[in-house]
Parts: C-alpha cells; structure tokens; sequence
C-alpha cells in the first residue's frame, strides 16, 4: 500500500510541476510577462534581411479610423433592406402546437392527465395527420388504463404515412 502511495504521490508531483510550467509558458507568450522590444538573435537575421520593416515612427501618430455618419445611415440603409428582403410571418399553426404541448407537458406533470388527454383530443381532431401528438395521445391513453383508444390512436399513427404530416 506503501508503494503505491509514493507512486500515487510521485505522479501528482510531477503532474503539477508539468501543468504548472506550461502555464507559465503560456502566460509568457499572452504577454503576461514584461516583454522587450521584438528583437530577432543574430543567426535569425539572415533570411530575413530580404523583408524590409517599416520603422516604428510611421506608426507611433496613427490614429483610429471612426465610422462616420454616412457610414451609419449606409448601415442602417442595408440592415432595413435585409430584414424587408428577410422577413417572415410567424407559423400560427407551430406556435399554437408548442403552446399545446407544453400545456400538456405541464397538465401531465401536475398529475391531471385526463384534462391533458382532453386537450390532446381536442389538437387531433383539428389536426388529424399530427403524428406526434397522436403518439403522445396514444401513451398517455395507455398509462390511463384506456387500451382500446390507445389502440385505434395508434392504428391511425401507422395509417399516416412516414413523412407525411
């Protein structure tokens, strides 16, 4: 047991120790650490002395661009003209049946699963080819007891077709 403690014991050390020298690699090279003037070693120098670099001074007065108001209005012109181009109704037919099945969701948690069999009764008599709300209808039917209807409901699951709706 001794032994492989000090394994144990010898594998975490070492494991830290590596963790911990990467970390501060990496923080050297995010600039954490005080960095000097990017200076390249004597041997490095020789194949780069075909690239020109442009001295520091012609950077040290720059200033920021800032969009003006032209740019604004150009924006604002472009964003209207991609949501008129872009826009769409809502799907009344698909917010309707989230705002069903999460009432039935929610009538099946709180235990009162004849009024969300109701609820599901009344979705598929308006919207027969509704495969899922069938299927749902279907498994509640059978937890309730109610073996024949889960029946039909599910023989008239398999009548509609696999990608129809």
């Amino acid at each position: 047991m001794r032994r492989l403690r000090a394994r144990y014991e010898t594998a975490f050390a070492l494991t830290t120790t590596v963790l911990a020298t990467g970390a501060l690699f990496a923080f050297s090279r995010l600039g954490a650490a005080a960095r000097t003037r990017d200076v390249l070693p004597p041997w490095r120098m020789a194949g780069i002395a075909l690239v020109e670099r442009a001295p520091a001074e012609e950077f040290d007065g720059a200033r920021a661009i800032a969009p003006t108001e032209a740019d604004y209005q150009r924006f604002a012109a472009e964003d209207s003209a991609w949501r008129r181009r872009e826009a769409q109704l809502p799907d009344l037919v698909a917010l309707k049946r989230r705002a069903m099945s999460e009432r039935v969701y929610v009538l099946n948690r709180a235990g009162r699963r004849g009024a969300a069999i109701g609820v599901l009764h009344r979705w598929t008599s308006s919207h027969p080819r509704d495969r899922e709300a069938l299927l749902w209808l279907a498994r509640l039917l059978r937890e309730a007891g109610r073996t024949d209807e889960s029946l039909a409901t599910y023989r008239q699951v398999l009548s509609i077709g696999e990608g129809e709706r």
